[in-house]
């Protein structure tokens, strides 16, 4: 299975980050580099703890003056929180403009039909609105943040939106049966997975109590304490 219809992603949220030092005030706080980010290039980037435990995460497209974060709906109110309280001195706006943008899922085959470009991340513009291919990878497709639900921009995306628009749009439960496939659930990447659930309900027998991490990305369990402590 894979993305092959435009879906119109319910489950999303838009802030807006603008102000003289909203670049300086982004760039202190997230986990990517706003120098990657222009006209024509977006990222995927996160907020964490002072501790570096995870918070939220989002996609940052460049827009007009400041900045577009496209992140979950659910989640929008607390980012905003978590946001404000960094803001301290900061000559910068925080904006819910969830009401007034709509984002959609472009499917990869079409977004190829508007551009050759496969850079992940790469933006175009339509008339305003941006249009860019899925920083997390291609096969999630583009997206296109609008800030209106024109028919004009619809008609090439979906040319029989005009005529069937319950039909030809589908709905964010649709996109998330696709993504599923390539390990993104949907929501918060925090979220528990299916298998993560089972380990937890149902865990495997074994005679491991302890482990550490081996600095390589690895783990060496032990099943004694003097085992773990030798291995540290």
């Amino acid at each position: 299975m894979k993305i092959t219809e435009t879906c119109v992603l319910q489950d999303r949220g838009i802030i807006y980050i603008n102000g003289i030092d909203a670049k300086d005030f982004l760039q202190n706080i997230l986990t990517n580099d706003l120098n990657k980010i222009s006209d024509k290039q977006s990222i995927f980037s996160s907020l964490l703890t002072a501790q570096g435990k995870y918070l939220f995460d989002f996609i940052l497209v460049k827009h007009k003056k400041g900045y577009l974060i496209d992140c979950e709906k659910t989640e929008l109110e607390n980012l905003i929180k978590a946001l404000k309280i960094y803001k301290l001195r900061s000559k910068v706006e925080i904006l819910n403009l969830s009401n007034e943008f709509i984002v959609a899922s472009i499917p990869f085959e079409k977004y190829l039909t508007l551009e050759n470009n496969q850079t992940l991340g790469f933006t175009l513009k339509y008339k305003e609105d941006p249009i860019l291919l899925d920083p997390r990878n291609k096969k999630l497709g583009a997206r296109l943040i609008s800030k209106l639900f024109k028919k004009s921009i619809y008609s090439w995306l979906v040319p029989s939106i005009v005529q069937e628009p319950s039909s030809s749009i589908l709905t964010s439960h649709s996109y998330f049966s696709c993504t599923a496939l390539i390990f993104l659930p949907p929501g918060p990447i925090n979220s528990p997975g299916k298998y993560a659930l089972v380990a937890a309900s149902s865990p495997h027998k074994t005679n491991y109590f302890y482990f550490v991490s081996d600095g390589k990305g690895r783990h060496i369990f032990n099943a004694t304490y003097k085992g773990h402590i030798n291995s540290k």
